[in-house]
């Protein structure tokens, strides 16, 4: 866990976004409305062919970058690479934030105990259906009868330093399962906070990510986890049978 170097850390917002310009400027304000004031906020743009570059640029406090269509998990690393601030926060173009989600969780973040391994902050997350959403389609869809634990980009605050030692995301769908994976797999301090500070919006784009496919991506993010744990075991007894 990094030591920041000022009791309000800038933090950089980053905003992956393809063709939502119909959702951008709510998940925006989201953000403008923000409690925490010390932040900026950085839209990296994968080739959207919508109005999404005149929504990101329109309010003049975006730092906004198109980069050619590599995915959501690109788009985020992009914005690493772009990012000026000593923390870092996620959030997609189609949801939106809590007004006090940078506030409470810097403040939870700058109350822990310093330690050696990489620190991660998430929060809980709630489901929402957009409103132009019809009713057929709403009833074939199950929500959550709760909230849920968020191990999502949308709910995570994280050090630069801390989110490289883990690694990128991936270029995969489910890529968010596979970083909290791997930071399991690092030993990473992971904390999860009580509050509902990211509102997952459900709409007509997103139900085309089928379950099945979410399922396979899971599987095979389970499986790169244990073959590195096994990686790691079989390094561990070498080592030890070395010294013996």
């Amino acid at each position: 866990m990094p030591t920041l170097s000022s009791e309000n850390p800038l933090v950089s917002v980053i905003i992956p976004a393809y063709n939502v310009a119909h959702y951008l400027n709510e998940a925006l304000e989201s953000v403008r409305a923000q409690t925490y004031r010390c932040f900026e906020i950085i839209v990296v743009d994968d080739s959207s062919t919508d109005e999404t570059p005149l929504v990101a640029q329109s309010g003049g406090d975006v730092r906004y970058y198109r980069q050619e269509r590599q995915g959501g998990g690109s788009a985020r690393n992009k914005g690493i690479s772009l990012a000026k601030g000593e923390l870092l926060a996620f959030l997609d173009a189609d949801d939106l934030w809590s007004a006090d989600k940078l506030l409470k969780q810097v403040e939870f973040y700058m109350a822990l105990p310093p330690t050696q391994f990489p620190t991660v902050l998430y929060a809980h997350a709630r489901q929402f259906f957009s409103p132009e959403l019809d009713e057929a389609s709403r009833s074939n869809i199950h929500l959550p009868a709760h909230d849920q634990r968020g191990y999502l980009a949308g709910t995570l605050l994280i050090t630069p330093t801390d989110f490289c030692a883990i690694g990128p995301y991936g270029a995969i769908f489910g890529d968010c399962v596979d970083w909290h994976l791997r930071a399991l797999d690092a030993g990473a301090q992971i904390h999860v906070l009580p509050d509902v500070m990211l509102f997952r919006r459900i709409h007509g784009t997103n139900m085309s990510r089928t379950q099945s496919d979410d399922k396979r991506q899971y599987v095979r993010s389970l499986k790169a986890s244990l073959d590195r744990r096994r990686q790691q075991a079989s390094e561990e007894n070498t080592k030890s049978s070395t010294s013996g």
